[in-house]
């Protein structure tokens, strides 16, 4: 249910940030061409080792 509330707030927002977009590209295209990257960058850094940031005390993972 709650997953539903913020879809419905979200898709509204997004509708109207997408609306006001006004580049030489047209509306969609800038948002088309960047969400990609950001959610690859994103996911790669969900995804990532951190163990050089935990100074040595955690110990690896095989």
């Amino acid at each position: 249910m709650i997953g539903r509330i913020f879809d419905a707030a979200n898709d509204s927002f997004m509708g109207v940030v997408v609306a006001k977009t006004n580049t030489k590209w047209d509306k969609y295209r800038p948002w088309l061409l960047t969400r990609p990257l950001l959610s690859a960058f994103i996911l790669y850094g969900l995804s990532g080792d951190y163990y050089y940031l935990t100074d040595g005390w955690l110990p690896r993972t095989q």
